[in-house]
């Protein structure tokens, strides 16, 4: 399992040190594979995409729950990131809801989603206990049901009684939009906020736009952010603080036998912004290139100060060994666990029963289709796919034809902000009045 290290005269402050994993399950980390089913226009990548046996029927429901976009596997080490008053334990809190956002594809097979269509939404919400960290020993605690305890484990998880804990739930809500067809593009946005406190205003949000590239190399793909994609921004509005989150390549092997797994390379990012005079850091997450044979899914990283005296060029560099050995905050004298992946299964989330749900949001628009995948009719389905696709392409004529361009119900395409209609007109929703969202 991967682990942090911490220095002699430190109590709290870890670092990521390298490690090799040998096993998927332990370090499958931030996979970008959330659309792999848009990729080229070639004639392999097309017989892929209408194969409606890789849409396996035993994962496909959980697919169709959602838009192909969802960080939140684990909600509850979202809903944490601001409870640290120390800024390098709000850092790490960061990174380990960055290690846990899809742990679908650590505990499961990558299968192919759904196409996502034009104007589709996906909405939801999770009453969760957020994880903590003991203070003295400076240990994880997990209260989610969906922990996997392991005897042989150095650093057991504590739990809580249910009535002590039954206080300290956080609702953390999802909203999902795809904007755009051509290129496929999708909007998020995620609030977290204390049920007890029935404050107006959260404690930790997340935006971004989902665009992915993807090329074939061979009989993989390779996965890519695509140009809309800047990364995942976390704000702490009580803190000033903005984390930025890049995202790193995916490669995708294993498709032509249908059985797919998913390689992580390059760099991934993490940035603290603040516009008051403060301390920041800055993480670097470097994924192990595979040089052949059995997969290690290992990586390597540090976690480093931003000065303000050179703070454009910190927040360039790209490469471990262009950071001075000064700025890395801890050595590797110690080490204790940062997290074990092997562990924590995604939460299920809470949505409105499909009879509720309006005709744009993701499970009743592909129920007739999920219903044909999990009783593996897959000749059916695969005419019932072909006939939403026409839908769409007739749409999509229509519009041109009458000068009717989309416009997305729930966000403003140019900052992935969330709108409300309000007196008619379009407006910016106030942050907490997204986190009591009635599903």
């Amino acid at each position: 399992m991967p682990t942090i290290s911490r220095s002699s005269s430190s109590t709290s402050h870890p670092t990521i040190n390298n490690n090799n994993i040998n096993s998927p399950s332990s370090i499958s980390l931030s996979s970008e594979t959330r659309s792999t089913s848009k990729y080229g226009s070639s004639t392999t990548a097309e017989e892929i995409n209408n194969k409606m046996n890789l849409i396996n029927s035993n994962n496909s429901y959980q697919y169709s729950k959602k838009l192909s976009v969802c960080y939140l596997d684990r909600p509850d080490f979202f809903a944490a990131i601001d409870h640290s008053d120390d800024d390098f334990e709000r850092m790490l809190a960061v990174l380990r809801w960055t290690l846990t956002k899809e742990s679908k594809f650590v505990h499961g097979p990558v299968c192919k989603p759904y196409n996502s269509v034009l104007g589709e939404q996906f909405r939801c919400l999770y009453d969760v206990i957020p994880t903590k960290i003991d203070e003295e020993k400076g240990t994880l605690q997990i209260y989610e049901e969906t922990l996997e305890r392991s005897n042989s484990s150095s650093n057991e998880s504590s739990l809580k009684s249910e009535s002590s804990r039954s206080k300290e739930k956080t609702r953390v809500v999802f909203l999902n939009e795809q904007v755009s067809h051509h290129p496929p593009i999708s909007c998020f946005w995620y609030e977290a906020r204390p049920l007890k406190q029935n404050s107006n205003h959260p404690t930790v949000i997340a935006h971004g736009v989902d665009q992915i590239s993807a090329k074939f190399t061979g009989t993989s793909v390779k996965v890519f952010p695509g140009p809309m994609n800047k990364g995942i921004f976390i704000k702490l509005p009580n803190r000033n603080e903005e984390y930025h989150i890049t995202h790193p390549t995916a490669t995708v092997t294993g498709l032509i036998r249908a059985n797919p797994y998913v390689v992580i390379t390059d760099y991934a990012y993490i940035t603290c912004r603040s516009s008051d005079p403060k301390r920041r850091f800055r993480t670097m997450i470097s994924y192990v290139d595979e040089l052949g044979g059995k997969a290690k899914f290992a990586l390597e990283g540090i976690i480093y100060e931003i000065l303000e005296s050179d703070s454009e060029e910190a927040e360039e560099w790209s490469k471990m060994k262009q950071v001075p050995i000064e700025r890395i905050l801890v050595n590797s004298s110690k080490e204790r666990e940062l997290i074990d992946l092997s562990r924590l299964k995604p939460i299920d989330k809470t949505v409105k029963d499909v009879d509720h749900q309006t005709s744009m949001e993701s499970r009743k628009f592909w129920k007739p289709l999920t219903d044909l995948i999990l009783s593996k009719n897959f000749a059916e389905a695969t005419q019932i796919k072909q006939s939403i696709e026409q839908d769409q392409r007739d749409l999509s004529i229509e519009r041109k034809s009458t000068n009717q361009p989309f416009k997305p119900v729930i966000f403003d395409i140019d900052d992935d902000l969330p709108l409300e209609e309000e007196e008619g007109e379009k407006v910016r929703i106030g942050s907490g009045r997204l986190v009591m969202l009635d599903v």
